[in-house]
């Protein structure tokens, strides 16, 4: 009678190569998992930073609808004046005990408002006040000039155009039709435009990424002024 043979065994053992490549594989996912932490860790930061920075430009909004009107953003103001603070570059620390403090830097431009220097039939030449910086081309356009004092006091004229220090204006509020002032303003007269004064802060902090600092532009409205009836 013949015997049942049963199938050889399979004793090939494992592999040197086989080992490394298993050992590379798992290194591989450990890396990875390690890396979507690290990167999770770190946009999560980034994101914290930038929520702080928000906050941060939201509190010195309300700082500057808590000042003085006619001192903010006037030249050589004494420190001890509150309205110093938004004069020069301010530094604001969040530190909330667990990891080190976060600090973010604040800078203030203070723009549109002044006194004329001279005008023609449908324009505006500024004399810009020595602490401001001169205009951005056309920032202005589709905004409205208020004359506040002197000749030509309580005209509204909508801005067409403007250089780095003269207004290109309508006394059609629409903007559709060029139509000079009913008073030509002098140098005896004063301007406000939006009938108040422009800060723009920038608020920016260690290792943002490029282009990340946070802007915002506040209008402070003059005290007991309407822009339009």
């Amino acid at each position: 009678m013949s015997k049942l043979r049963m199938p050889p065994k399979n004793t090939r053992g494992v592999t040197l190569v086989e080992l490394l490549i298993s050992a590379g594989l798992i290194a591989l996912i450990s890396l990875s998992f390690m890396l979507g932490v690290a990167y999770n860790v770190r946009a999560i930061e980034s994101n914290r930073r930038v929520m702080e920075a928000l906050q941060v430009a939201q509190y010195y909004e309300g700082l500057l609808f808590g000042s003085n009107f006619t001192q903010l953003g006037q030249p050589n103001l004494d420190e001890e004046a509150w309205e110093h603070r938004f004069s020069v570059n301010q530094t604001y620390t969040v530190d909330d005990g667990r990891t080190n403090p976060h600090h973010y830097n604040i800078s203030f431009r203070h723009t549109g408002w002044g006194d004329i220097a001279a005008a023609g039939s449908n324009s505006l030449t500024a004399s810009i006040p020595q602490n401001q910086d001169e205009w951005i081309t056309n920032e202005w356009v589709g905004q409205y000039v208020v004359i506040t004092r002197g000749r030509g006091e309580g005209q509204i004229m909508r801005i067409l155009s403007n250089t780095n220090n003269t207004l290109n204006v309508t006394q059609d509020v629409s903007g559709n039709s060029s139509i000079p002032w009913a008073i030509t303003p002098d140098n005896t007269s004063r301007f406000f435009i939006n009938n108040g004064k422009t800060v723009h802060m920038t608020v920016t902090w260690e290792g943002m990424r490029p282009g990340m600092a946070f802007h915002r532009t506040v209008l402070l409205p003059r005290p007991g002024g309407r822009l339009l009836n």
